[in-house]
């Protein structure tokens, strides 16, 4: 399964060279920032994962959302450092990555390429896409796993998709929004054409809360209480 099609091979390369533009004017005037609001308590809970790399913790980390976000985080950090600087980087990388696929997500229903570069610009160029693609935050990670569970969507790629939502509702359970207008969808179609195809899409999507379900269950609750 390929994910990353070039549009054009020498189009590619020129999108991916104004995406690592885009991250290393943001490393060059971001990394070394003072923490930016939340920021902070999100390091800490990172740091709390790193040295408390346990199932227990799950059950008393001291944030809302779920755990993916500090997990991933931690990992990097217990291999990389746990420096603002370091996480900062990690948070760069998925940026690049998520850019990478929005351009590949365009690709799907646009052919001008320059309509493409407009497309990604008029997202990338948002201060809230900006921040959060150098601080500390879970959104663009979310995004990304949100990004691929679109494409899933648009070619109806059903691991993709049980594999995209598990790791974005573990990431935010508030992104459990974008799941019943996928099911309706493909009940929808399957219904109409009876496609095993679709049915596959219907029950990798209603399999994908199980693992949210769990944590629901360890917290008693559909959140961590702090």
């Amino acid at each position: 399964m390929k994910l990353i099609l070039p549009y054009k091979k020498s189009q590619l390369l020129i999108f991916i060279i104004i995406a690592i533009t885009y991250v290393f004017i943001l490393y060059i005037f971001g990394i070394n920032k003072p923490y930016w609001s939340d920021e902070s308590h999100f390091v800490e809970t990172i740091k709390y994962f790193s040295s408390h790399f346990e199932l227990n913790t799950l059950k008393d980390y001291p944030e809302v959302i779920s755990p993916f976000f500090f997990f991933i985080y931690a990992v990097w950090g217990k291999i990389f450092g746990l420096t603002l600087p370091v996480l900062r980087i990690f948070s760069l990388i998925i940026s690049f990555t998520t850019i990478i696929y929005l351009f590949k997500f365009f690709t799907l229903s646009i052919k001008n390429f320059y309509l493409i570069l407009l497309s990604v610009f008029t997202i990338v160029i948002n201060p809230y896409f900006a921040g959060t693609s150098i601080f500390v935050y879970s959104d663009m990670l979310n995004l990304f796993f949100l990004l691929l569970v679109c494409i899933a969507v648009f070619k109806d790629l059903h691991f993709l998709l049980l594999t995209a939502l598990v790791f974005s509702l573990l990431t935010r359970q508030y992104s459990i929004f974008i799941l019943p207008p996928i099911l309706v969808y493909y009940l929808l179609l399957y219904l109409n054409g009876r496609n095993k195809k679709y049915m596959l899409m219907l029950i990798d999507g209603s399999v994908s809360v199980i693992p949210l379900v769990i944590l629901f269950i360890v917290w008693n609750g559909f959140a961590r209480r702090t």
